[in-house]
């Protein structure tokens, strides 16, 4: 699969805005700006409605996220259909919102843990099996798609979050996943291997209980299962005790931590893929190099802002108006409180 560490030397689009330590930078390709603000949102408003909408400490926000801009008569030059299709699965795997992430975790934190087993196959592998039976098909019709040039394609992602109250860990819960193709010599021939996946838990702390209780579940995209030693009954059991603490604590102690990240890329070749990866035919092909492109990436974080102080804090005001939609009734005072957006009820 991709190393998506490995980028060799391929420049962003946004790497003078990444050196200057730009909160937000511009959107994937398919995606919505701000991808890790639904995430935290979609926490937050679980902790709201279990509190029963009492007021939080304000949220500390940063992110990014950037891509490089690829041609499609690189990755498939005789079908931009084809090119396009590769760009949106990488995407997807890169998506968390695609993945359902927040959902599947809170699914298990309100003890619908079967239900957060079907979603786990969303986690990664899901995305990568849809787009094989779609490519065999496509590749056995008119349009007789050809991966040519292309060595590897993929993308992963995951995030996670944390609870406090005072310095008591409640809650910490993750989860993520990913998947790819790749380009393999076996039999004579150039053949592509699919692979994908995903899990994630949760750990809980109930008094009494020295190293918690998980509740953590995977995926290969064709089958899930639990992970081994865990107890739904017993999670399920202690579970409440651990809300009522949530729910107990006062406002200034309870404390919420949170951030993800993911990326995704591209191999390609200059050359025909002849004999198998080792030989090339002529000289030419022999000098030739495969070139790795980051198709996108992006990274977030959020905390409460209580205490915080100089460039972390001013942070909020590097949002875009269009983001607080969704975020404004549950941030309150601190350095978020003096953002401007005229499309924002003021009674946030």
């Amino acid at each position: 699969l991709i190393a998506f560490s490995v980028l060799r030397e391929i420049p962003t689009r946004d790497a003078e805005a990444d050196r200057e330590k730009i909160d937000v930078l511009e959107a994937m390709p398919g995606g919505e700006s701000v991808l890790g603000v639904s995430f935290g949102n979609k926490v937050r408003q679980w902790i709201h409605r279990l509190r029963q909408n009492q007021t939080h400490n304000p949220l500390s926000l940063g992110q990014g996220e950037g891509r490089t801009e690829v041609e499609c008569n690189i990755i498939s030059p005789y079908s931009h259909s084809l090119c396009n299709h590769i760009k949106e699965v990488v995407a997807s795997e890169i998506d968390i919102e695609t993945k359902s992430l927040a959902a599947f975790l809170l699914h298990i934190l309100t003890g619908h843990v079967d239900e957060a087993l079907k979603m786990a196959p969303q986690l990664g592998g899901d995305q990568i099996f849809q787009w094989q039976r779609e490519f065999q098909s496509r590749s056995m019709s008119k349009s007789k798609w050809s991966y040519g040039p292309v060595l590897s394609f993929g993308g992963g992602s995951g995030a996670g979050f944390q609870v406090y109250c005072r310095e008591k860990m409640l809650i910490t819960a993750g989860g993520g996943g990913g998947g790819g193709v790749e380009m393999k010599w076996s039999g004579g021939s150039w053949n592509a291997s699919y692979s994908g996946g995903g899990g994630g838990g949760v750990t809980i702390y109930p008094p009494g209980v020295p190293g918690g209780i998980s509740m953590g579940m995977g995926s290969n995209g064709i089958s899930s299962r639990f992970d081994s030693n865990v107890s739904s009954a017993r999670f399920r059991f202690y579970l409440p005790k651990v809300m009522k603490i949530i729910k107990a604590c006062p406002s200034k102690n309870l404390h919420l931590h949170g951030g993800g990240g993911g990326g995704g890329g591209i191999t390609v070749t200059n050359s025909p893929k002849v004999g198998g990866r080792k030989g090339r035919e002529t000289p030419q092909d022999q000098d030739s190099q495969d070139r790795t492109y980051n198709l996108g990436y992006f990274y977030f974080y959020f905390s409460d802002a209580s205490g915080e102080t100089g460039s972390d804090a001013e942070s909020c005001s590097h949002i875009p108006c269009a983001q607080w939609r969704s975020f404004a009734k549950y941030i309150r005072g601190g350095p978020c409180a003096n953002v401007t957006c005229p499309t924002i009820d003021d009674s946030r």
